[in-house]
């Protein structure tokens, strides 16, 4: 454990163990989804897919840690990070309106 202070107020942190989790987003057609946000619920890791669809980030180690998928258009999704998950994200149909 490493111990700090800064500005009077005292800080402890632990060498964090993490263990990176990578996978894929897809469409409904699945087509991968460039630009999804993957965050790592109550927690600070943040990441977007690439351009194929691909992304990676760190998790707590041991912990169960899920994951947050956004992207406009889509419905979001929470689902428990796994090695090599595939998710699927569903588009928001939206009714027509006539005006």
């Amino acid at each position: 454990m490493i111990a700090y202070a800064i500005d009077g107020l005292f800080c402890a942190a632990a060498n964090a163990q993490t263990k990176k989790i990578s996978g894929t987003v897809v469409d409904d057609e699945k087509l991968p989804l460039q630009g999804v946000t993957v965050a790592v619920k109550e927690g600070v890791a943040i990441t977007q897919t690439d351009v194929a669809g691909k992304f990676s980030i760190n998790v707590p180690a041991g912990d169960t840690a899920s994951l947050v998928f956004s992207f406009t258009g889509y419905m979001g999704q929470t689902i428990v990070a796994t090695e090599g998950m595939h998710v699927s994200l569903v588009k928001i149909l939206l009714p027509v309106t006539m005006w």
